[in-house]
């Protein structure tokens, strides 16, 4: 039985006329569609993916710092290897949680890394391109250039993932 109101009831899928026929849905119904929308299999798949991109940008982060304030590598050497370390990283969490009932699961492994790869350099050029528009061009706050365009491409990202990473093969 659920904790929310009994499935079987009618008034728990009425809607309650107000005056003025304003129609406010009962809210007794929208706690069991946020928790279908919740456990939906795109929604899981959302929710991986952000969480694979957080995790990637930790392990960035952390080896960009280690390898130039403690191994004293310059920076820009540093910040390569550290991004693509992410990238492995990013890749292996979706690969085995986010995407792994796609069709595209089932090409080998080095050609979903490769095809994972172009999406994420498409990704880092969108947002390198977005950023310096928006900070140089539109004289946008640092923060707020870099910020929106990491969001657009994270969406952007997700949908080529999606269809095109690990979309099923031409027939």
């Amino acid at each position: 039985m659920s904790i929310f109101a009994d499935e079987g009831s009618a008034l728990a899928e009425q809607e309650l006329p107000l005056p003025g026929s304003v129609v406010v849905p009962d809210v007794s119904t929208h706690p069991r569609r946020l928790a279908r929308l919740w456990h939906h299999r795109e929604a899981r798949r959302v929710r991986a993916f952000l969480l694979a991109g957080g995790l990637s940008a930790a392990v960035t982060l952390a080896v960009t710092a280690a390898l130039t304030d403690l191994a004293l590598w310059p920076f820009v050497v540093s910040a390569v290897v550290a991004t693509e370390l992410g990238i492995l990283v990013n890749f292996s969490v979706n690969d085995r949680m986010t995407f792994r009932d796609l069709p595209g699961h089932r090409r080998g492994l080095p050609l979903r890394l490769a095809r994972f790869h172009v999406t994420c350099a498409t990704g880092q050029s969108l947002i390198l391109l977005l950023s310096v528009l928006l900070h140089d061009v539109a004289h946008w706050r640092t923060l707020t250039a870099q910020a929106l365009p990491i969001g657009v491409v994270t969406a952007v990202n997700f949908a080529l993932h999606r269809f095109w990473t690990y979309r099923g093969a031409a027939r």
